[in-house]
């Protein structure tokens, strides 16, 4: 679910604002498009992360442990039910007016272009 939410963010939001493709709709669509931008490159990038160290786990345990990896999926299970919200919770500040913007530039091609970025703290925080 990750790398689906990721690869259709790049795909059509990062990819084509940053190139300049429709930059009057990206322009237009860019503080909301700025929040899903920024939910991605922090939240679901963790997430996906630690998923994918929990499907290694998985994987280990059906080989190395098969009597116990019943029990120990059930455990991996609850794990990643617990992530995901955790993660929901993370993204709620982000949705609050003025923690993500917009900046309108050039790219190196010489054409206009969109990037998102966050506003004051909120850049610090999610950083780390």
């Amino acid at each position: 679910i990750v790398n689906l939410l990721f690869s259709l963010d790049c795909c059509f939001i990062l990819e084509p604002s940053a190139a300049g493709t429709f930059f009057e709709f990206y322009d237009m669509m860019g503080p909301y498009f700025a929040k899903i931008e920024l939910i991605k490159t922090t939240v679901l990038l963790l997430v996906g992360s630690i998923l994918h160290l929990l499907l290694a786990m998985n994987r280990f345990t059906a080989i190395t442990f098969p009597a116990k990896h019943r029990k120990v999926c059930r455990k991996l299970f609850r794990f990643c039910v617990v992530l995901w919200t955790i993660g929901f919770f993370l993204c709620i500040p982000l949705l609050f007016p003025g923690t993500t913007s917009q900046i309108n530039g050039i790219n190196l091609y010489g054409v206009n272009s969109v990037e998102y970025t966050f506003l004051g703290p909120y850049f610090l925080i999610y950083s780390v």
